[in-house]
């Protein structure tokens, strides 16, 4: 999906001359959801709170699946390819698209 993309590291908006830029956010999106609470969107169920799995046990990680694909698929529409967990869930790898 393409949308006015943000600064990765500062999460500002990216400009170019003076204009937003405007590319694939899928990346962007998924890394929002994960970041984020439920009710900081206008969806008050999206929002994954990443932080209680950083220090979660792996016996977890079927919870962290089932969460993420209800939030990535069921909330958010995406299709998800793959989630690697196996290096932790600070190392996630996550690949899903509109």
């Amino acid at each position: 999906m393409n949308d006015i993309l943000l600064d990765f590291v500062t999460g500002d908006l990216e400009i170019e001359n003076g204009d937003f830029v405007i590319g694939n956010s899928d990346a962007q999106n998924i890394e929002q959801i994960l970041l984020s609470s439920p009710s900081e969107w206008s969806e008050p169920k999206i929002g994954f709170q990443m932080q209680r799995y950083l220090n979660a046990s792996p016996s977890q990680s079927e919870r962290f699946v089932r969460e993420l694909s209800i939030q990535l698929e069921d909330l958010e529409g995406m299709k998800i390819n793959k989630i690697d967990i196996s290096q932790g869930f600070n190392n996630a790898i996550i690949d899903a698209e509109y």
